[in-house]
């Protein structure tokens, strides 16, 4: 179906018992439905069972004011925009199926609500699979916790979320943006796979799901956005954990995140540690970390800026926490990688300070000090050990520990 550049096609339903393609302009569905979600054939789109509907270009979009779109078979958009936006309650599988919806290279799906496990099969669930370039823009995704609540042992339905580079748009603040109750943890499964979690939210999300990996070196979660995004669950992903934008929040303690987690702060966000029970592996990046009383960071601390390559920034934190391992710093021309504590009484004993490579430092810098920390309402301690090359020292003052180098004497005889 391509009616043409800047054309519609408009009919009242669109059914699909063979593989349908929609390869540009807009196709617009208006006729609207009132049956129950239950009634597959009864709705604005039909996908039989087995078959394929596909978005590769241009607009798929329902007009109509139905309160389900149910889906039997499965659904592509991998270009152009499936919009469902006028959609009542949700979009979901038919109970019983096995559908997959694919969101991926350049194709994007919006809806209010995408509801997840329906299949009565563990070996085949129900699959919501976001891959690289594709965009959902969801006000929530909605677990059964009613009529279908498993048995113990769990009993289905089956339903699985694959992260795979995709972006993850929630469009309005929810802190039940995943919705579901204790048993349905062991029948719908999230996934990070190796193109990894991409949430992109400018408002308050709270996501329920525990994220498992879901290949030998998933891609983690990267956090886009000027909003808060939570993680609540028990999570096992084992890729790095990347703040670009907003805030990234510890949402319940101790079992959060594998103890080797590494987490990267950039410039312009925050990790919320939310006074949370939690130890981390390795804490990176120039960004502000706040509510960290009860974290721990057991393994590295290496403040620098956005671009990895860039050993120039500040990581800062608004309040005390728990500090060791080693405290990795670099630096060039413009200055060194620096952790900053805006608030008295942080501790440094438990940290070894290494900066592996000084080539790149000015000697003549004209206050010859590189701050490797700076506390303007003082800090506690000394560094446990300190690796620096030779001839350059570390002096200690009352709110500062700095990397300089040393000029001689000179003495002139006449």
């Amino acid at each position: 179906l391509n009616p043409g550049e800047g054309r519609t096609n408009s009919f009242g339903r669109l059914a699909c018992y063979i593989d349908t393609v929609i390869g540009g302009g807009v196709t617009e569905l208006s006729r609207t439905f009132t049956s129950s979600s239950a009634d597959v054939e009864n709705n604005s789109i039909v996908i039989g069972e087995g078959a394929l509907l596909s978005v590769t270009g241009g607009t798929l979009r329902t007009t109509c004011a139905s309160p389900y779109l149910t889906l039997k078979g499965n659904l592509d958009v991998r270009g152009g925009v499936a919009d469902f936006d006028s959609i009542t309650s949700q979009i979901l599988h038919a109970y019983g199926h096995s559908a997959t919806v694919t969101v991926a290279r350049a194709g994007t799906l919006v809806c209010k609500t995408f509801r997840l496990a329906q299949s009565i099969s563990r070996d085949f669930p129900s699959r919501l699979y976001l891959a690289t370039g594709g965009v959902l823009r969801a006000n929530s995704l909605y677990i059964d916790t009613g009529n279908y609540k498993p048995s113990s042992p769990a009993s289905g339905p089956y339903a699985r979320i694959d992260f795979d580079g995709g972006i993850l748009a929630p469009r309005v603040s929810n802190t039940t943006f995943t919705d579901a109750s204790a048993p349905w943890l062991a029948c719908v499964n999230a996934y990070v796979l190796a193109g990894g979690m991409v949430v992109s939210n400018n408002s308050q999300v709270f996501f329920k799901l525990p994220l498992q990996s879901g290949a030998a070196q998933d891609g983690g979660v990267h956090k886009w956005g000027t909003g808060e995004f939570a993680l609540v669950g028990t999570n096992t992903f084992n890729g790095p954990v990347v703040i670009h934008q907003g805030s990234f929040v510890f949402g319940r303690h101790d079992a959060n995140f594998p103890q080797t987690a590494t987490f990267n702060v950039r410039s312009n966000a925050t990790l919320n540690a939310n006074n949370q029970r939690q130890t981390i592996g390795r804490l990176e990046g120039g960004g502000r970390v706040i509510k960290a009383t009860s974290l721990k960071v057991n393994g590295t601390i290496a403040p620098h800026g956005d671009d990895a390559d860039d050993p120039v920034g500040t990581l800062s934190f608004e309040t005390a926490a728990t500090l060791a391992g080693d405290l990795v710093v670099n630096g060039n021309t413009n200055g060194c990688g620096c952790l900053k504590f805006n608030v008295a009484g942080i501790d440094i004993s438990n940290l070894a300070l290494k900066v592996p490579d000084v080539s790149a430092l000015d000697q003549h810098h004209p206050s010859q000090h590189y701050r490797v920390v700076d506390a303007p309402s003082g800090f506690l301690g000394r560094f446990k050990s300190v690796e620096i090359p030779s001839p350059w020292q570390l002096v200690y003052t009352a709110t500062s520990a700095c990397v300089y180098f040393p000029r001689g004497t000179v003495i002139t005889f006449r």
